[in-house]
């Protein structure tokens, strides 16, 4: 053969792998457990926290309601109470003084006066 036709391949370097390189190669489960139990333990706590948001809405909303109590069932007894307040409301005017609460009421304005 003449020595410019043969032109040799190079040959790529093939050397053995050893067999602990190989077991390296293999993935074990534990990653993807550990990493989906954190996920779930996010979601535990974030449904945790948006529920008691909504209980603290719910009781914000219950305090600012004032209570009201029942109606009582006998108009009679309501119409007595209001005609009591009524007759105590008209004995409160005829003892008080209107001359008195216009004195009052004068001294109070001229006290503002003087301090302006």
């Amino acid at each position: 053969m003449d020595p410019q036709q043969y032109t040799p391949t190079p040959q790529p370097n093939t050397t053995p792998v050893p067999q602990a390189m190989l077991s390296e190669k293999k993935s074990s489960p534990v990653g993807s457990i550990i990493g989906t139990v954190i996920v779930i333990i996010i979601l535990i706590f974030g449904g945790l926290y948006f529920w008691g948001a909504q209980l603290e809405k719910e009781q914000a909303q219950n305090d600012q309601l004032p209570f009201i109590p029942a109606e009582q069932s006998n108009d009679t007894a309501s119409a007595d109470t209001s005609l009591d307040q009524v007759a105590d409301i008209e004995a409160d005017l005829q003892t008080s003084d209107p001359s008195m609460f216009e004195s009052d009421t004068s001294a109070d304005m001229k006290s503002i006066e003087n301090q302006l």
